[in-house]
């Protein structure tokens, strides 16, 4: 490891490290989203939650995605705000999250917690426009695999040239190839740390 590399692992370490709790929680957020589904009487969907199951290639590790419909996320209650969200079980039996996409945003004023963000912040402001686009998730598997989402997606889908998820990895696996780094190597140090790479 360099001394930029340690530097770096350090600065991130200050930021955040988690816990034995954190992953508890993860455990039983996971927990109760398979729990909902059963109580409905189906194996994938509940009310609004959704899951769809993946293999991953090469490791066949199976990855759960869960997802809910937009409106759902400006209920007080949702079992998580992310966007983007995917689980496996380990061999230990428990559920981990080995991708968690961002907190759904809303627009000022589309939701109660945003109708008060002028009152109660500062200027100056910078706006921009919300653009359509598409969002790719980089996680790590506990094999040193690296695991390559669109928001709710992962590897080939039906009637569809080549998926998001795929042009991800491609457009990945070109610019580690650039800064001298592997796909492996990004893989452990996002699993170790238990992040989530975002590009769009």
């Amino acid at each position: 490891m360099t001394e930029f590399s340690k530097a770096k692992k350090i600065k991130l370490e200050q930021i955040y490290t988690v816990t034995e709790r954190d992953l508890q929680t993860a455990h039983e957020l996971i927990q109760k989203l398979y729990e909902k589904c059963r109580e409905k009487g189906k194996t994938r969907k509940a009310g609004s939650i959704r899951r769809s199951d993946y293999t991953h290639k090469p490791s066949e590790i199976t990855i759960s995605s869960w997802k809910m419909n937009d409106w759902d996320y400006k209920k007080r209650e949702v079992p998580t705000p992310a966007r983007g969200l995917f689980t496996r079980q380990t061999d230990e039996h428990r559920y981990e999250i080995v991708i968690r996409g961002y907190d759904k945003f809303f627009n000022i004023g589309e939701v109660e917690k945003t109708k008060s963000i002028i009152a109660n912040t500062e200027s100056p402001y910078e706006i921009t426009a919300k653009e359509n686009g598409c969002i790719i998730f980089i996680g790590g598997l506990p094999n040193g695999n690296i695991l390559v989402t669109s928001k709710h997606s992962m590897g080939e889908l039906q009637n569809v040239v080549i998926a998001h998820a795929q042009k991800g990895e491609e457009w990945l696996e070109k610019h580690l190839n650039q800064v001298g780094k592997s796909k492996q190597d990004l893989a452990k140090f996002l699993y170790t740390n238990k992040l989530t790479a975002v590009a769009e």
